[in-house]
This record gives C-alpha cells, structure tokens and sequence, in this order.
C-alpha cells in the first residue's frame, strides 16, 4: 500500500483487484505511477471461494470510504460485482481484460481440468506449461515475464487456487447490470486478448453510460504489465477526470 496524505478527487484511494492466482505484481507499474499522488491498496483474494465473499471481505478491509476500483480479469468480474452491490461507495471503475458473463458448461469443464491438472504438477507447473501462453501476448511470453506470472502462482499455492476457480465456476453474467452503473468507467484490453476478448469490451463499454475504451496494441490479457506505459496512461486519464 502506498501511503500519501491525502487523495484529489471525490475518492478516498484506488483499490486495485487481481485476477486468478494473480497478487500485486499483476499492478506493479500501475503502483509506482500512483505513488505521491493516490493511496492504493491490493487485497488479497486467495481465502475465499465465491465473488459475493470477496466483494464483503474488500469492503469491510479496506481504509477506504469511497474508492476508485480497478479489476482485471476474476478481478474484473469482481469489481463488477462490487458496483453492482455497493454502488454508493465504488465512485468510478474499470474493467480491464475481463468477462462480463458466466461461464458456461464447457468452460466450467475446462476449469476441472485444470484443477486436476495443477494437482498433479501444482500451480506453477499449470502457469508455466499452460496458463502464460493464455496470459500474455507471443511477444510477451519472455521468461522473466513467464517467471512474474509463476510467482504470483506459487504464492497463491493449490488451494488458493481451487477456490478462486469456484468462485469464476458460480458467478453470474453482470451484462444485465452494467448499464445501471452511473460513475465514470474504464473499459480496456490487450489486442490479443485471447481470454477474454476485445469484442467482450466492445461490448462493455456500449452498455456503461459513462464508459471510455481502451484496446492496448500488442498486449495480451495481463495488459498492465505487459503494456505498462499505456495502461499507466489510461489510468491516470480515468482517475483524474
């Protein structure tokens, strides 16, 4: 947490939320851009196993009374979420490499598998042999990239990991809800999201009134470290309007 006297603006911080088996490395970048300007927090979601008990945990834990808050991927999905539920005190949002929808019975069935994989090879094995093509652009897939997205893994660990997959496994579609989100959001995705498609965002941003889109060139789905210097940009942009 990066700590400042006060933040600008008609929000107390900027909580940043991460994606599966993701921790703050996935918004390094975006933490040192913010430091001296806004408070920034970034909860730890490993120890529950549905969004709606994410969503109480963020909201009880936090110092904040009133936040910015920005998700990527199941972070995305959960902060969805949060301003679906706890609109009054989520004053803007964004929405970064994430699926408005639920997952249907093949994609739930991709995510037993993947489980099953990962306890037999654990989940550093699962991300380096499987999970960091999904995740990062081909020019992207470095080692010391593919080393970033191991470690967050392995500091997750299995059973992290198998709840964060049931709570993807049971959320339901937030398309439904978004255009009754009323504060200023940000849209944004890697062009070569394979995850979770551009299109998805397209989408995003035609049902949010108050919504701005971004498609981040060359960057696959984890766009903030991928693509730190533009999605810096972006942030800033949403965080001072």
């Amino acid at each position: 947490m990066s700590e400042v006297a006060a933040a600008p603006g008609p929000f107390d911080g900027v909580i940043f939320l991460p994606g599966l088996l993701c921790d703050r490395k996935l918004f390094a970048p975006q933490l040192v851009a913010l430091e001296g300007i806004y408070p920034a927090e970034v909860p730890n979601l490993g120890a529950y196993d549905t969004l709606e008990a994410m969503s109480v945990a963020v909201l009880e834990q936090t110092q904040f009374e009133r936040f910015a808050l920005a998700g990527l991927s199941m972070g995305g999905a959960l902060a969805m979420n949060m301003a679906r539920w706890a609109p009054e005190r989520v004053e803007r949002l964004a929405i970064l490499d994430a699926n408005p929808g639920s997952d249907d019975e093949k994609r739930r069935a991709n995510r037993h598998r993947q489980i099953e994989d990962a306890r037999r090879i654990g989940v550093g094995g699962l991300t380096r042999q499987e999970l960091a093509s999904l995740y990062l652009a081909p020019a992207n897939q470095t080692p010391a990239m593919i080393d970033i997205a191991v470690a967050m893994a392995e500091g997750h660990g299995l059973a992290a990991y198998e709840r964060q997959q049931n709570a993807l496994m049971t959320r339901v579609s937030s398309r439904e809800h978004l255009p009754h989100y009323k504060g200023h959001t940000l849209v944004l995705c890697g062009s070569l999201d394979i995850l979770c498609l551009p299109e998805w965002h397209r989408e995003m941003a035609d049902l949010i009134p108050s919504a701005s889109l971004e498609i981040i060139e060359g960057a696959g789905h984890l766009a903030t470290i991928e693509a730190p210097e533009a999605v810096n940009t972006a942030i800033l942009e949403w965080l001072g309007r």
